[in-house]
């Protein structure tokens, strides 16, 4: 029968209590007893695996301790600088008062006449547009689920097309020449606030889309732009700045990336 000396014990138990434990990838440090004090703690612990060498169990509930202080969430102390713009002091009726009556009544028309409306009734939207002041001749094209915010300060020309899910946001007024298609899901916005004022007065510059403008899907179109005739705006460029005619813009910001090519002999 094989007995292991007492030498042999103590061997392996003195490698047991020596072995390093590992590092985790959730933070969680092992520390190799030393014979030296204090022990040394890399990092910023989790969680620490100690192995406590005989006569240093005090080191143990020190190191226990340290994991608790450092476990400990940071108190967030409240923003010391002042807050400048104050919602609480914005205007609750910034547009004339005759619009709210009149804006009110486009809503429940537009949920329940234009929006529902088949797509081959086109003319008919084209005429809740009218009757309700827009500018907008009987050739141009209005997607149903195409919206527009303010009908009266909306001008189109000839052979237009807001396709669907376009918003033209017009807190401002909005100028599309002829021939000019806004794709689906372009955003067309004539509104901003100062935020230089801490009660953010609205901002309602006009914006200005040419003649045979290609807006690509998804592209947005900010307050006070003016896009050239024959320009195209990318598929979800950004555009802050007015575009040149003639040229191909994208990206955010939109910038120009080539001039547009037109080949008249595709007519005929």
């Amino acid at each position: 029968m094989n007995r292991r000396s007492p030498a042999s014990s103590c061997a392996t138990a003195d490698s047991t209590r020596a072995r390093h434990a590992r590092l985790s990838n959730r933070g969680r440090v092992t520390i190799a007893p030393t014979n030296s004090r204090p022990l040394t703690v890399i990092g910023e612990p989790q969680a620490i695996l100690v192995s406590t060498p005989p006569g240093h169990a005090d080191e143990g509930e020190s190191l226990t301790q340290m994991d608790t202080q450092t476990n400990q969430t940071p108190s967030t102390a409240s923003p010391t600088r002042r807050v400048f713009q104050r919602l609480d002091t914005t205007s609750k009726a910034p547009y004339p008062r005759a619009w709210y009556a009149r804006k009110l009544l486009w809503f429940f028309v537009w949920h329940l006449l234009y929006r529902p409306t088949p797509r081959a009734m086109r003319s008919f939207r084209v005429f809740l547009i009218r009757l309700f002041g827009g500018k907008v001749p009987y050739t141009v094209n209005l997607l149903p689920s195409s919206r527009v915010w303010h009908p009266w300060l909306l001008t189109m020309g000839e052979y237009g097309c807001l396709a669907d899910g376009v918003m033209v946001y017009n807190l401002g007024p909005v100028s599309i020449g002829a021939h000019t298609v806004l794709s689906q899901d372009a955003y067309i916005c004539a509104g901003t606030h100062d935020y230089t004022q801490p009660n953010l007065p609205l901002l309602r510059p006009p914006i200005t889309i040419g003649a045979g403008v290609w807006v690509c899907t998804r592209a947005f179109i900010g307050p006070g732009v003016t896009v050239g005739d024959n320009a195209i705006v990318g598929a979800c460029a950004v555009v802050t700045r007015s575009v040149p005619p003639d040229v191909i813009v994208q990206g955010n910001p939109a910038e120009v990336v080539k001039p547009r090519r037109m080949d008249d002999g595709a007519l005929g």
